[in-house]
């Protein structure tokens, strides 16, 4: 009881917060990026969902990753990226990319806006811990566009953002750790230095195999290889995920690996329609900004001294469930360590993402 009444504190903080993070991004970013309104006249269906991670799900560390909280939204079952549905800049950027070229495809798009916080084991030292993960916070806005049939899956994503005290992830916490008599962490002052975001992003799902166990309940094995490239980090993954439920063929495109971050693709479908899935990932990693410090040109020494663990893997297991013009879904995620000196071989949290019909 004790646990799941702190989760109804931290989301009922977190929905007021939210609404303050998301003018700020509107402000310091979409002024500047979105240049064209998606109009309303369209025949797609729009969506969106509030997601909320922390490691309280799990393990309850409350270090490393231990908390994130986003906003997502999209537009889906329309065939070209055009003004009813893309801003123009973003149109200017993709309509020579496959993404956009590619036949006989239904297209979707999806932005979102995530704040995450990282934070070293003890929270009570106010020194520079160099051995362990950095105070950081990133405030981060991202767009993904779907190329989709029913058996392949493209996406083409663009993410902006900024790591640094401008995330507001120090009295983010602080407000958190408050409402929850937790400890007020003493070493912000050491945390990552203000420095612009950028990732590039592309991938591939392949839903290999599908049929049915009973009724309506069916079962598919959904493979993909994704990749980015950036100053946030820059990954190769390859992963595989088997599910089972109802109306799998529609909810397939937007199966992540690590699903919480998308709309969920349940809502609409009917209510009691449902999935359970597993997964299992592979990653090489490069670079990471978190436990590689800022770059020279943003750098003054406040960075941690790790050594970045280059290959990594990731299990998650959940379920989503939908109740007409809404749908949950809930998560779990272990991971292996990120950086060679961590003491504990993996880390572990649990996402939950509403998501709703916009009218």
């Amino acid at each position: 009881m004790g646990s799941l009444r702190l989760i109804l504190k931290i989301l009922i903080f977190k929905m007021r917060a939210f609404v303050v993070y998301r003018q700020l991004m509107v402000c310091s970013i979409f002024i500047l990026l979105s240049t064209g309104n998606v109009g309303k006249a369209v025949a797609a269906d729009e969506f969106a969902a509030f997601i909320f991670e922390n490691d309280v799900f799990t393990d309850n560390s409350d270090d490393g990753y231990t908390n994130g909280m986003g906003y997502a939204w999209g537009y889906a079952g329309f065939d070209e990226f055009d003004d009813s549905n893309t801003p123009g800049w973003i149109q200017w950027i993709s309509e020579d990319l496959y993404i956009s070229t590619l036949p006989d495809k239904r297209r979707a798009i999806t932005y979102q806006v995530f704040q995450s916080i990282i934070n070293p084991t003890d929270s009570e030292i106010s020194e520079l811990q160099p051995d362990d993960y950095p105070y950081a916070g990133t405030l981060t806005w991202k767009a993904t566009q779907y190329a989709i049939d029913d058996q392949v899956t493209d996406t083409v994503s663009l993410l902006l953002g900024a790591v640094g005290p401008v995330s507001l992830a120090e009295p983010t916490q602080k407000a958190v750790h408050e409402l929850n008599d937790s400890v007020d962490p003493q070493g912000w002052d050491n945390q990552l230095n203000n420095e612009p975001l950028f990732q590039l992003g592309v991938g591939r799902k392949w839903r290999l195999v599908d049929g049915n166990i009973s009724g309506t309940t069916d079962y598919d094995v959904i493979t993909a290889l994704e990749g980015t490239l950036g100053n946030l980090s820059s990954n190769a993954d390859v992963g595989m995920t088997f599910r089972f439920g109802t109306d799998l063929l529609r909810t397939y495109p937007v199966a992540a690996l690590l699903p919480a971050r998308e709309v969920n693709p349940m809502t609409g479908t009917g209510f009691g329609n449902y999935y359970a899935f597993f997964s299992i990932m592979g990653r090489y990693q490069a670079n990471n900004i978190i436990i590689d410090g800022n770059s020279s040109a943003f750098d003054d020494d406040n960075n941690s001294d790790l050594d970045l663990e280059h290959g990594q893997n990731f299990v998650s297991a959940g379920f989503a469930v939908s109740f007409d013009s809404w749908s949950l879904l809930l998560s779990a995620v272990s991971a292996s360590k990120d950086f060679e000196e961590d003491d504990d071989d993996r880390y572990s949290f649990g996402s939950l993402s509403v998501s709703w019909i916009v009218d």
